[in-house]
């Protein structure tokens, strides 16, 4: 298997730090953010339930290095809830480009994509995946004539 290229923001591993949210001042305010993503797991509710973990690290921005994580509840036995989460990792797959997963769901780690983050005192919770909207540098270029 072919791995991707190492995306820009990880070219020195030295100045990008890993830090969760800890401290009552570190928090992350309402907003879109650039994020990729670094961990995936199946876990289990304490009733036993099995949900998807899905840990995002925010890049490029104020917040860079902060891991927010995820939780899919696909597996739920309410209809209603898993219809509604197999909606949300749609959404998370179409926003990085992979629309079919196989054996392993690290495919999804480190592609680039923007989160949306709803925050409400500590509490932070995603509240939709968007493709990323690649950055436009617009230059300008002066033609002078000369007789």
């Amino acid at each position: 298997m072919k791995l991707p290229p190492i995306p820009s923001w990880a070219d020195d591993p030295q100045q990008v730090t890993m830090r969760s949210v800890t401290n009552k001042d570190d928090y992350i305010p309402t907003g879109r953010y650039p994020a990729v993503i670094v961990e995936t797991a199946e876990k289990h509710t304490p009733q036993g339930r099995k949900y998807y973990a899905i840990t995002f690290m925010l890049i490029e921005c104020e917040y860079a290095g902060i891991k927010i994580e995820d939780q899919l509840h696909c597996k739920d036995p309410n209809p209603e809830i898993s219809d509604n989460e197999y909606g949300r990792l749609s959404g998370i797959c179409h926003a990085v480009n992979v629309l079919k997963i196989g054996s392993s769901a690290a495919e999804l780690h480190g592609i680039p994509l923007e989160i949306d983050i709803i925050t409400i005192g500590r509490t932070s919770l995603i509240q939709w995946y968007r493709k990323r909207t690649p950055k436009v540098t617009v230059s300008t270029t002066t033609i002078v004539k000369f007789n």
